[in-house]
C-alpha cells in the first residue's frame, strides 16, 4: 500500500523543481534581449576569384529570445533558416524550397563541428565605435585560420550567438575573414525590441524532418606511395596528386580523377587552331582532366593556345564539371569575335560533331567521332559556310 507521506514528499519535490525551472527560465529571459535585428550584407572577394554575385543574399534577420536564436534569409533556392537553443543544445537547419520544406535536426555541437566554428576563444577588446546609434565594443576569435569579429552593444541586453557564444549585448556588426582574403560583413540597419512568440522557433508542420548523421571516419589504411619516375610524379592516397616538390596538381592531366599518370603541358584537344581527337595516358584513353590546386575543377575554361605554333593566337573555351569538359567547346580569336572551330564534349572526350575552319581555303571540315575511338566515323568538306 502506498505511503501517504512519501506521496506528499514526491509531489512537493516535483512542485519545487517546476517552480525552480520556471524561475530559471524567467530569470534567463529577463537578462537577455528579445526582438529582431536586420542586417545588410556586403561581400569582398579576392581579385582572382570569379563569382556570380546574384547567388549571394544581401539581407538577413536575426531573432533573439532568451536561449533561442534564429537567422533567416532568402536565397535562389528559397528561404533558409537556422534555429539554435543553447539550453536544449539543438540546431535546426531548414530550407523552405519552392516545392518542399526540409528541416535537418542536429545538436548544437554537431552544427558547429560541421561548419568548423565554436572552438576558438572569444577575445574582448577595449575598441569602441557607434553603429545604428549604439555604442559598440569589439571582440574577435580565430577559427581554422579564419578571423571572426563581432561588434556588440551593452546598451541592449545579452544575446546568444551560435558562433560567438554568450555575448554581453546585441551584435550589431559581424565580420568573417577567411584565410584566402574572402570577407563577409554584416551591419545592422534595424533593431526592434519586442515580444517574440515561441512558435517562431519551431519546425513547420509540413517540413520533412531529417536527423543529421555525422560522417563516419575513414578506415585506417597504411600509407601507400606510388612513384612514376618517368613523369617525376608522386601520388599519395591521402593527399591526392602532388609533384616531387609537393606542389598541388594544376592544369591538364591524362588520368582518372583518382589516378596518377602524367601532366599535359598544352591544350589536349587542339592541333594548332583546330580540334583533333588524341589518345592520352596509360589507359589508352581519349579523356583528359583539368585540376586546380590538386582538385578536379568545376567552372569555365579559357585556355590560350601555344603562340609558338599559331599566328595570330587563339583561345579554347569550354565548361568543366568535376575535372571533365562537358557540352560545347569552341576555339576563337583572342577578342572572341570569330569562331575557328566548334566541338561537343562528353565526360572530357571529343564525341559527336567537330567543325574546323581551314585557314588556306576558308572551307569547314566536318568530322564525326564516336565515344572511345580516335578514328573518325566520317569526314567531309563544307564549302561556303561559317561556323556559328
Amino acid at each position: 500500500m502506498p505511503n501517504e507521506s512519501n506521496n506528499h514528499f514526491i509531489v512537493g519535490r516535483a512542485v519545487v523543481l517546476l517552480l525552480a525551472l520556471s524561475f530559471h527560465q524567467l530569470s534567463y529571459s529577463q537578462k537577455h534581449f528579445e526582438g529582431t535585428v536586420t542586417y545588410t550584407i556586403e561581400y569582398d572577394w579576392p581579385e582572382d576569384r570569379e563569382v556570380s554575385k546574384t547567388m549571394y543574399h544581401t539581407e538577413e534577420v536575426y531573432t533573439f529570445k532568451g536561449a533561442k536564436f534564429k537567422s533567416k534569409f532568402a536565397s535562389f533556392v528559397g528561404d533558409i533558416t537556422l534555429v539554435t537553443d543553447i539550453e536544449e543544445v539543438t540546431a535546426i537547419f531548414t530550407v523552405y524550397m519552392h516545392f518542399d520544406t526540409v528541416a535537418e535536426v542536429m545538436t548544437l555541437s554537431q552544427w558547429q563541428k560541421k561548419n568548423q566554428v565554436g572552438t576558438g576563444k572569444l577575445i574582448h577588446t577595449k575598441e569602441k565605435k557607434e553603429i545604428a546609434g549604439y555604442t559598440c565594443m569589439k571582440a574577435f576569435k580565430v577559427e581554422n585560420d579564419d578571423t571572426l569579429t563581432v561588434w556588440y552593444t551593452k546598451e541592449l541586453r545579452r544575446t546568444h550567438h551560435p558562433i560567438f557564444g554568450e555575448l554581453p549585448g546585441v551584435p550589431l556588426q559581424l565580420s568573417f575573414i577567411q584565410e584566402n582574403g574572402f570577407r563577409v560583413n554584416y551591419t545592422a540597419t534595424e533593431v526592434i525590441e519586442q515580444k517574440i512568440d515561441d512558435l517562431v522557433f519551431e519546425i513547420p508542420e509540413d517540413a520533412e524532418i531529417k536527423v543529421y548523421e555525422e560522417p563516419k571516419p575513414p578506415k585506417e589504411v597504411e600509407p601507400e606511395w606510388i612513384e612514376w619516375e618517368a613523369q617525376g610524379l608522386i601520388y599519395d592516397i591521402y593527399f591526392g596528386e602532388t609533384f616531387t616538390s609537393y606542389t598541388l596538381a594544376n592544369g591538364w592531366r591524362s588520368d582518372t580523377v583518382s589516378g596518377a599518370y602524367h601532366e599535359i603541358y598544352f591544350d589536349p584537344y587542339s592541333e594548332k587552331n583546330r580540334f583533333e581527337k588524341k589518345e592520352w595516358g596509360l589507359e589508352n584513353s581519349y579523356k583528359c582532366y583539368y585540376f586546380v590546386d590538386g582538385k578536379p575543377y568545376t567552372g569555365p575554361i579559357s585556355d590560350t593556345l601555344d603562340p609558338s605554333y599559331i599566328d595570330p593566337e587563339y583561345v579554347f573555351k569550354a565548361n568543366c564539371i568535376n575535372g571533365k569538359v562537358q557540352g560545347k567547346g569552341v576555339i576563337t580569336n583572342l577578342e572572341g569575335t570569330a569562331l575557328q572551330a566548334k566541338a561537343m564534349f562528353v565526360d572530357g572526350e571529343l564525341v559527336g560533331e567537330v567543325l574546323n575552319m581551314q585557314n588556306s581555303s576558308g572551307d569547314v571540315i566536318k568530322i564525326i567521332y564516336e565515344e572511345g575511338s580516335g578514328t573518325p566515323v566520317s569526314r567531309e568538306v563544307l564549302e561556303d559556310i561559317k561556323i556559328k
